[in-house]
C-alpha cells in the first residue's frame, strides 16, 4: 500500500480510532511481546538464584571430595614409585640434589603428629632398620596434602579400629621390592598389609590406600 493509500485509508478516523486499527493490522502475538518477555527474563533470573545456591551449597562437597581423590592418587602413585627404585636397583635422586647411589632400601614415613605429610626415603645402613631416622636418613620427596586433607588412620591387617598405630613405616628391599612394615617401632607378625587412610576437614569424607607384601597396591 502506497504511502498516499495509507492516508486516504485513515481518513475520517479519529486518533483513538487509527490507533485501534493499527493495532489490529499487527502481527499476532507483536501486542504482548514485551510483556512476555519480562516474565521470562524473571523465570530465568530465579531458576539462575536456584541453580546458583545449589551448587553454592554443595561446592564444599565438590571441593573436598575432589581433593580427596587426589590425595589418594598421588599416594598410590608415590607407593608405586617406591616399588619401582627396590626393582631396578637404581640410583635415587633426593631433595636436596644429591644422588643416592643404588640404594638398598627405599620407604615412605607415616606420623599421626604430622597428618598433612609423609616423607620418601631412603632407609641408610646404620640407621635404624626399616624405620625413617631423621636426620640420618635420605628424603626422596615428601608428599602434603592439599585442601585441608589430613592422615585420620594409620592400621596393619585388622581394622582402623583393632589395629591404629601413631608411626607407621612402609619400606621396600631391592631388588624384589619385597614390604617390611614398622609400625610404632615393631614389625607385626603375619602382616599381609598396610592401609593407610585420609579424610578431609568438614565433610569427613574418607579414603584409603593399601599395600599388600604380595605388590599390589589398592585404592578404596
Amino acid at each position: 500500500m502506497s504511502k498516499k493509500s495509507r492516508v486516504d485509508y485513515l481518513t475520517g478516523f479519529t486518533p483513538l480510532e487509527i490507533r485501534s486499527l493499527r493495532e489490529r493490522r499487527m502481527p499476532r502475538g507483536a501486542l504482548s511481546l514485551v510483556g512476555f518477555t519480562m516474565v521470562e527474563i524473571v523465570v530465568m533470573l530465579g531458576i539462575i538464584v536456584l541453580i546458583s545456591a545449589v551448587l553454592l551449597a554443595n561446592f564444599p562437597g565438590f571441593n573436598e571430595s575432589g581433593a580427596l581423590i587426589r590425595a589418594r592418587q598421588e599416594l598410590a602413585l608415590d607407593f608405586r614409585r617406591l616399588q619401582n627404585y627396590a626393582l631396578a636397583v637404581s640410583n635415587v635422586r633426593l631433595e636436596g640434589g644429591s644422588l643416592e647411589l643404588s640404594p638398598k632400601i627405599v620407604g615412605a614415613h607415616f606420623n599421626m603428629a604430622a597428618p598433612d605429610s609423609y616423607i620418601l626415603f631412603v632407609d641408610r645402613t646404620g640407621g635404624t632398620p626399616n624405620r625413617y631416622d631423621e636426620g640420618f636418613d635420605g628424603v626422596i620427596s615428601r608428599g602434603r596434602f592439599q585442601r585441608g586433607i589430613k592422615l585420620n588412620c594409620l592400621y596393619v591387617s585388622g581394622s582402623c579400629v583393632t589395629s591404629e598405630y601413631n608411626v607407621l613405616d612402609v619400606v621396600f628391599r631391592a631388588p624384589e621390592a619385597r614390604m617390611t612394615i614398622s609400625a610404632d617401632g615393631i614389625s607385626p607378625i603375619g602382616s599381609t598389609f598396610v592401609k593407610v587412610e585420609m579424610k578431609t576437614p568438614n565433610l569427613n569424607l574418607k579414603k584409603t590406600d593399601s599395600v599388600w607384601i604380595t605388590g599390589y597396591i589398592g585404592t578404596e
